[in-house]
């Protein structure tokens, strides 16, 4: 698609240039953007999101300078990026709903190279809903949530939505630490926006003789990575991110339209990316260095990359009117009480602040009524939690497999 593809290079360029500039942060540069091997690099690669042809690829800011398609060819972690398979596993698993609410105290873990600790930029450490938890992108939850899903399950989880490279089995991993390609992303995060389906990236259709003799073509096919349910719940959280979280820079940017995403930001701000979808396309934007280094201070995937993302869509999207994403039948929507996630009855007299949620049939957590219900035994899924006091949720046991002793 020219023009997908022209859009592409250009909201790329003019990003790069922009941050070499210093208005995002003060930039530190090694070489200038025509020497190859220090210059400030992006890649973006723009899928179909039904059927997964490549509509747009920039492998890098200049070929004359670098060969190297990063698009397809560079492995780089993809830090939050990773966080929708991570509950999307815990989802399929029926071992966490949306509204559980997830304990944010500090996760510490026993390695040979000494403690692991990872930070969290949430500081809210009584707790979250997980919906809240992907918006924040807070990492505490995410660990938490992929240490009860198992690293097995998310592993299976991004393989079957399209992640190729391999998918180490540390618990960094719920983190991202994983490195994957953006084309891979691009195609993870498609199958969430068509409702389960596996996409495979690809640039030919079909192959003619000069005398227009088809010599091959492409066979479509279908493949079910996850249930339609399941996609649609990470789908509400990914609109959640764009809306009123980490990816909001997409509407400070002016793009109204549809969108559902990520942000990815690696340690020290070295790699930054945005991956999201609208109504027809995926797309996966990153921005870093060929050797890995902090691009600027303070720069995350939704200063750096989410830009790129928004003012694309806008070239390509603009503001047309499209209809809204249909939920499939298999989810049943309930008012919770917005701080403990139980179910609120309809007759229930409470002033409490409530939300709507979804569940999988069959997850929905219990009701409560403040007025009539002192206390329950426990709630469903990641956090028992009693009508009154939430109970922090208790990290299961996971023997570490970087060596013996370690333990959550």
């Amino acid at each position: 698609d020219r023009r997908a593809q022209a859009a592409a290079e250009e909201r790329l360029l003019e990003q790069l240039e922009q941050i070499e500039s210093g208005a995002l942060g003060r930039f530190d540069p090694t070489l200038s953007p025509d020497q190859e091997g220090g210059a400030l690099q992006g890649a973006v690669v723009v899928l179909d999101k039904g059927t997964g042809a490549v509509r747009a690829l920039v492998g890098g800011r200049s070929f004359e300078h670098s060969k190297f398609n990063r698009a397809v060819q560079a492995r780089r972690q993809p830090g939050s990026a990773f966080k929708p398979l991570v509950f999307g596993a815990a989802l399929e698993n029926r071992v966490m709903t949306l509204a559980d609410r997830i304990s944010l105290t500090p996760v510490r873990l026993e390695t040979e190279e000494g403690l692991w600790e990872p930070k969290d930029l949430v500081k809210d450490t009584t707790g979250m809903s997980a919906r809240a938890a992907m918006a924040q992108s807070s990492n505490t939850a995410a660990i938490r949530v992929g240490m009860t899903a198992g690293l097995r399950a998310v592993s299976d989880f991004g393989r079957r939505m399209g992640i190729e490279s391999p998918v180490a089995p540390y618990p960094s991993t719920f983190l991202g630490a994983s490195e994957v390609t953006p084309v891979e992303l691009a195609a993870a995060f498609a199958a969430i926006g068509n409702g389960g389906y596996k996409v495979g990236p690809h640039l030919i259709e079909r192959i003619e003789s000069p005398e227009g003799e088809l010599l091959w073509e492409r066979r479509p096919s279908k493949q079910r990575a996850t249930d339609p349910e399941v996609a649609y719940l990470l789908h509400t959280m990914l609109e959640d991110v764009v809306n009123r979280g980490t990816g909001s820079g997409i509407r400070r940017e002016g793009y109204r339209g549809p969108a559902a995403g990520k942000t990815g930001t690696t340690n020290q701000g070295r790699d930054a990316w945005f991956v999201g979808y609208g109504e027809e396309l995926s797309t996966a934007v990153w921005i870093g260095f060929d050797e890995p280094r902090p691009i600027v201070e303070n720069g995350t995937g939704g200063r750096l990359a989410a830009p790129v993302w928004a003012r694309m869509m806008n070239d390509l999207v603009g503001t047309r009117a499209v209809a809204p994403w249909t939920p499939p039948r298999g989810l049943s929507e309930a008012i919770v009480d917005a701080t403990l996630g139980l179910v609120v009855p309809e007759d229930c007299p409470s002033s409490r602040p409530v939300r709507r949620e979804l569940f999988l049939a069959g997850t929905e957590p219990p009701e409560f009524c403040p007025s009539r219900d002192l206390r329950i035994e426990a709630g469903p899924g990641l956090a028992p939690v009693p009508r009154i006091a939430p109970v922090e949720l208790a990290i299961p046991e996971f023997v570490n497999p970087m060596g013996p002793g370690g333990v959550f």
